[in-house]
């Protein structure tokens, strides 16, 4: 009661502190840089068992495989141009550093891995990181070994946990949904833009806030990668609705 009293009655106080508080959050956040973890232990459950058994006998092939794959618009990866490029791109996959194996897709062991139409042909991968090592730079040095590939015209790209280093989910659009969804409904619900905005924009300041703390303590403590996203879910729906 007392809080939001004092809160009332200096209420240009509060705002001024807010503005100020979180400018500095996000100044912070966006000068510190964003530094999650895909590691995942889950100490005492048969799947880490598992997964540390793998570890001890068959260290690579518990990174789980990184597929380099080529894809043809016309014509076929057999073509001798397409498979120049990919026995080339196959060549430089071999001389990375942290690359335990790979396999040719055109050798006898990777017969599997062309399509059946024969436009689309991968490079099965095996580094010597696991997912939670995996560097940015390390990622990028796989996708660019596919460059033959790119030049030759076909559409490259790469899966498994390099694909997940360097690609990270787009949320904005369905955010941006969920905003207007919940404006629409709040002004129906109040019948007055200015009661619908005022959630709007107290959940919108704690969301802000809240991410910038979470980008800040991931330089700290081990922050998932996920965890932004789920912070965004939960700040938009719990934060809208509370208010």
């Amino acid at each position: 009661h007392r809080l939001g009293l004092i809160t009332a009655r200096r209420k240009w106080v509060v705002l001024g502190v807010w503005v100020v508080l979180l400018v500095l959050l996000v100044g912070l956040a966006h000068s510190f840089g964003s530094n999650t973890s895909n590691n995942l232990r889950l100490p005492g459950t048969d799947s880490q068992a598992a997964s540390d058994l793998l570890a001890a006998r068959f260290p690579p092939q518990q990174n789980g495989s990184n597929p380099l794959v080529f894809h043809v618009h016309t014509g076929k990866v057999t073509d001798a141009k397409a498979k120049q490029a990919i026995e080339a791109s196959y060549a430089q996959v071999k001389k990375l550093p942290h690359v335990a194996s790979a396999v040719d897709p055109f050798s006898q062991q990777g017969a599997a891995q062309i399509s059946k139409d024969k436009q689309t042909a991968f490079i099965t991968v095996l580094l010597d990181v696991s997912g939670s090592d995996l560097t940015q730079q390390i990622a990028e040095s796989v996708l660019h070994a596919g460059d033959p590939g790119v030049r030759a015209g076909m559409q490259v790209a790469v899966g498994g946990s390099v694909g997940s280093e360097l690609s990270e989910p787009e949320t904005e659009s369905s955010e941006v949904i969920g905003l207007v969804a919940a404006m629409i409904i709040l002004a129906f619900t109040f019948g007055s833009l200015v009661a619908m905005g005022l959630p709007i924009v107290s959940a919108v300041f704690g969301l802000a806030a809240g991410l910038s703390l979470i980008v800040i303590l991931g330089h700290g403590v081990t922050v998932p990668t996920i965890a932004p996203t789920l912070a965004t879910m939960i700040g938009l729906g719990v934060g809208i609705d509370y208010a």
